[in-house]
């Protein structure tokens, strides 16, 4: 019974935590809007590194594996990295990429 009651006291405050993580990020996000931008980015970078970090473990284990949908999975995750960064470059903060950045841009590389 005790062990039940330490999981639901631990569950319940990882749950609190991460709402009040969140909640104080949302408040700092919408009151100041470089912060605002930063906030952006920095989430949208996760992504990023997640599918090229997967593309190359695939790409490295299939020398050994063989496995035709281990890489194929690698590749489908390394071009929606690419797609990614351009949406990423796109945003209208951030400096002109090929042409001049703006919102309708960056909804075309990631919609």
């Amino acid at each position: 019974m005790a062990n039940k009651t330490n999981h639901v006291l631990t569950l319940l405050t990882i749950s609190v935590s991460v709402f009040l993580i969140g909640y104080f990020l949302e408040f700092f996000k919408v009151g100041n809007s470089l912060l605002g931008d930063y906030f952006q980015i920095s989430t949208e970078l996760l992504p990023l590194v997640l599918s090229f970090s997967i593309f190359i473990m695939t790409w490295f284990v299939y020398k050994k594996s063989q496995d035709d949908h281990s890489i194929f999975l690698g590749w489908a995750l390394f071009i929606i990295g690419i797609l990614d960064l351009y949406h990423i470059l796109s945003y209208p903060f951030m400096p002109a990429f090929i042409t001049a950045n703006t919102s309708h841009k960056s909804d075309i590389f990631w919609a």
